[in-house]
């Protein structure tokens, strides 16, 4: 069942990204990374629009 020259930092699903195929691995983690900041990059966005639609009232411009 489990191979013994896998790395065992790489997942072990069928079909899945393995050491002997570092070209594989490495487009993974690409998409991964990337999924990962586009998620950021938008959540940021989202954030900005907010705050342009709801100004944050301070204690010091409450009276």
């Amino acid at each position: 069942m489990f191979e013994k020259n896998r790395h065992p930092a790489v997942p072990l699903q069928d079909g899945g990204p393995t050491i002997e195929k570092p070209l594989e691995l490495l487009k993974y983690f690409q998409t991964t990374y990337t999924k990962f900041s586009d998620t950021i990059y938008h959540n940021q966005r989202k954030m900005q629009q907010i705050n342009k639609v709801t100004p944050v009232k301070t204690g010091s411009n409450i009276r």
